[in-house]
């Protein structure tokens, strides 16, 4: 690595000073020109928003759905924006060290083929312009700037004038607090030395949606707030996947294959940027509802050998109207607990559209072989219910078990 004295030794006159001096305060406050102009890299257009984003504000929390390029975007500003302010120490925290180094890596694998992104970049005694290990990536600039991932619990003490934590909802609110504070109190060396204004320190959370519960979202919320009352410094947004489809950063089918693997809720949140959690002024919190919504011991047929007992109801529809309603079979399990009561769990739901009666009955004889211990079937027996029960006096085979 270079010398203060080599350094030193390679600064010459600069003419045209007081154009030079506007042309960099331009570039400041339009980080997506800069990116353009100067290293000749083409910004699509929700690009071009992000980098202005990122060199105007001091508290940015950024939503984009997984496939939109936001480790390249974290990359390439961190280094326009030290290329622009010599003596930045920028760090990316994350849950793990893997994720954050992931930014250096991008650096790597992307920028250092750009001639003009390159010779900013001070290479290692080894010729190696990025330095990489499985859980650490530091990059240095020749003007003194630095970009340098860590984990979470790896960034206690260090100093940075930027901190971009990626992926922020897997990050603890303690420890986040824990270091933010001494973050936004960092003021450059070359700005100490020469008793000259610095520019605010940031802190730029990025991810993909998460659940309401997660401090991030409250966060996400309370700038948002603040950035639309008017209050400089701040801001705050949320993309869904389209707006990378429609900008060509990712194809359609991508996503179209994603939703297939995964259930809605959990596509929205990965690639529509929506938080999810109980609406407002639901009698159960959200919180408690997810915990059930995925079952680990799925009950399709009644265990050998138990003696528990069931309950079936069955809501009769037969309308076969695409807005009708279906006809709904419910088996119940019932667990008697010690002090004489019971505890209900619904263990199987079935939905039928359009079926007839004798169709319905069928399905009835299929889940009394499945729970033989059912006890009672309850019919809503008003209307075409009336007829039901005479499907039950004819011989049946159960299909699937003859």
């Amino acid at each position: 690595m270079a010398t203060v004295q080599d350094r030193a030794s390679q600064i010459r006159e600069i003419k045209n000073y007081d154009a030079w001096a506007k042309q960099i305060w331009y570039w400041r406050t339009h980080l997506d020109r800069f990116i353009e102009e100067y290293f000749k890299i083409k910004l699509k257009p929700s690009q071009r928003v992000d980098a202005r984003i990122f060199g105007l504000y001091k508290s940015i929390d950024l939503v984009k759905n997984r496939g939109a390029g936001k480790t390249w975007l974290i990359a390439i500003c961190l280094i326009s924006m030290g290329v622009l302010y010599p003596g930045s120490l920028m760090a990316v925290i994350s849950g793990t060290a893997e994720q954050a180094v992931l930014v250096i890596k991008k650096i790597e694998e992307k920028f250092i083929g750009y001639p003009d992104v390159l010779r900013e970049i001070e290479a290692s005694r080894h010729n190696h312009p990025v330095q990489i290990s499985a859980h650490k990536g530091v990059c240095f600039l020749k003007n003194g700037s630095k970009i340098e991932s860590y984990s979470m619990g790896t960034f206690r003490g260090n100093r940075a004038k930027i901190l971009v934590c990626d992926e922020a909802p897997e990050i603890k609110k303690t420890d986040l607090d824990a270091v933010a504070k001494p973050v936004t109190n960092e003021t450059r060396d070359i700005c100490i030395q020469r008793s000259i204004d610095d520019y605010d320190s940031k802190i730029i959370s990025i991810t993909s949606a998460c659940l309401k519960n997660n401090y991030f979202y409250t966060s996400f919320v309370e700038i948002l707030k603040r950035m639309a009352a008017g209050e400089d410094g701040c801001f705050a947004w949320a993309m869904s996947y389209r707006e990378a489809v429609r900008e060509g950063i990712s194809k359609q089918s991508y996503f179209d294959e994603q939703r297939k693997d995964m259930t809605e809720e959990k596509f929205k949140m990965e690639y529509e940027s929506v938080f999810l959690g109980a609406a407002e002024g639901a009698v159960f919190p959200f919180e408690l509802t997810e915990k059930c919504r995925t079952l680990k011991d799925v009950e399709i047929a009644q265990p050998a050998r138990s003696t528990v007992e069931y309950v079936m109801s069955l809501d009769i529809a037969t309308s076969l109207a695409s807005n009708a309603d279906n006809a709904v079979l419910t088996t119940i399990k019932l667990v008697e607990l010690e002090n004489g009561g019971y505890l209900k769990q619904v263990v199987r739901i079935q939905s039928f559209h359009g079926k007839r009666l004798d169709t319905l009955a069928g399905e009835v004889r299929k889940n009394l072989v499945r729970f033989p211990n059912t006890i009672k079937v309850i019919v809503d027996m008003r209307g075409i219910g009336d007829a039901f029960p005479q499907f039950f006096g004819k011989p049946w085979t159960d299909p699937e078990t003859g």
